[in-house]
């Protein structure tokens, strides 16, 4: 893995002091030792021309290769150039310090903290120096670089961390058993006991969580997704790879339904490819049938999109409606319509008010954005505020370009103030409700013209 480079300060320091009476064989042992066992790599460029998964078909004559068979693309997979992570800022990373803590307090348990912390403090009465160096900067070298990757699954980074809380462990352990009396020939032998009992009772308490052998919650999963009518060469589209890989199963070792095409953000390292609007998106320009393999919530904001069960069918990519753009909000977004249904507003009765949106540029956040509907006086007296695009597809992925849909249904009161009504209309970030540029006031007279 790319992150054994994080060993290197330690083994410097722990090697420089005998750099000029290091034994060649020895050298040439530990060096076999090391890169012998990564000949177990070619096997992935031997094996991969049979491997039919690793081409993915798109539309006629369009294929998607999910793996280069040369010396760059081998290099690519082996360094996992596909799972690099964004670094966060010190800030970010800062705030991640209390989650490490836990899952190293977890992980060793309170007994192994507090060995470990024993087994520190005799390296440094013993004047250890070389060994703590060298644990000391894997330690502090790997647990840093955890602090600032910024992916999901960054616990299993963590693995070095706990093989040397294990090693200062065990060093506590000798500790206290160097201590003791050696006539205390029971309490001496009870020690490796002791140490033994810590391992035992941490297999004890993790087990049932590791035990995957009665989860069949992937394939219950996709038992319902297949009971679906799917069209023959249907794309299923996912927002997780994870999600994908039991549908790989199902068609490569049981034969199942090998005309479908499962796709999933960042499967391939290219854009168009970064998340799931994008990916639906290629989807749909294959011509081939498109469905979602769940319920996204959210997507609707970028596409027409149908329920059917346990999937959804995704019919298009939402159009603008016809006529000149109303407005623009800051320099980030173009109002290109508004759609109000009913038009006509009566006391009591709900109205939905439909936007229709073009970034102008990329936005960094995920903001919220509001409807206001005004009376004659300009005075609200509706409104409804709401994330577009939700979980699935937040305004942080809007791409310049796009026709984005935002709807907002707007409960009107009772008693309806008397107009001409207006629309106030924007976007805000976070609970202190920082604007996104100036709102738009649009009159009533101009909303009616994009009307049903």
């Amino acid at each position: 893995h790319r992150t054994t480079v994080l060993w290197l300060p330690g083994l410097l320091v722990w090697l420089w002091p005998d750099r000029h009476k290091l034994d060649r064989r020895l050298v040439g042992g530990v060096l076999a030792g090391l890169l012998l066992p990564l000949t177990l790599y070619l096997y992935i460029p031997l094996r991969a021309p049979a491997t039919p998964y690793l081409w993915v078909p798109l539309g006629p004559g369009e294929t998607l290769a999910l793996y280069e068979n040369s010396l760059s693309g081998f290099l690519g997979f082996v360094m996992g150039k596909a799972f690099t992570g964004e670094l966060l800022s010190p800030p970010a990373a800062w705030a991640q310090l209390p989650a490490a803590f836990d899952l190293i307090w977890r992980n060793a348990g309170g007994p192994g903290v507090l060995l470990a912390g024993i087994g520190i403090i005799w390296l440094i009465w013993r004047r250890r120096w070389r060994l703590l160096a060298l644990t000391g900067l894997i330690f502090i070298a790997q647990v840093g670089f955890n602090l600032f990757y910024g992916i999901g699954d960054v616990y299993v980074l963590y693995v070095p961390v706990y093989l040397i809380m294990a090693l200062w462990s065990a060093i506590g352990l000798a500790a206290l058993a160097s201590i003791v009396p050696r006539r205390s020939h029971r309490l001496v032998n009870a020690i490796p006991l002791i140490g033994l009992s810590l391992p035992v009772f941490l297999v004890i308490t993790f087990l049932p969580l590791v035990d995957r052998s009665s989860d069949h919650k992937a394939r219950r999963f996709w038992d319902n997704v297949l009971s679906q009518s799917l069209p023959q060469r249907a794309v299923l589209v996912s927002n997780d790879r994870d999600e994908i890989a039991p549908l790989i199963y199902i068609q490569q070792v049981e034969g199942q339904r090998t005309d479908l095409t499962g796709l999933f953000p960042l499967i391939v390292q290219q854009p168009g490819w970064l998340n799931v609007g994008q990916v639906t998106q290629r989807a749909l320009d294959t011509g081939r049938p498109v469905f979602l393999d769940k319920p996204m919530p959210g997507l609707d904001v970028r596409f027409d999109m149908q329920p059917m069960g346990a999937i959804v069918r995704v019919t298009g990519s939402v159009q603008r409606l016809p006529g000149k753009p109303l407005g623009a909000v800051g320099d980030a977004l173009t109002l290109l319509a508004v759609d109000v249904d009913p038009a006509d507003l009566q006391p009591g009765r709900p109205v939905t008010v439909t936007l229709y949106w073009q970034p102008k540029r990329p936005l960094s956040k995920n903001y919220t954005s509001f409807v206001h509907l005004l009376d004659g006086h300009g005075e609200k007296i509706g409104q409804h505020d709401a994330p577009p695009g939700g979980v699935y597809y937040p305004t942080s992925l809007w791409q310049p370009g796009e026709v984005l849909r935002d709807r907002h249904p707007i409960a009107l009161p009772d008693s309806l103030p008397t107009g001409p009504y207006s629309l106030r209309i924007g976007f805000y970030f976070g609970p202190d409700v920082t604007p996104l540029g100036k709102p738009l006031k649009l009159p009533w007279n101009i909303i009616t013209h994009s009307s049903h």
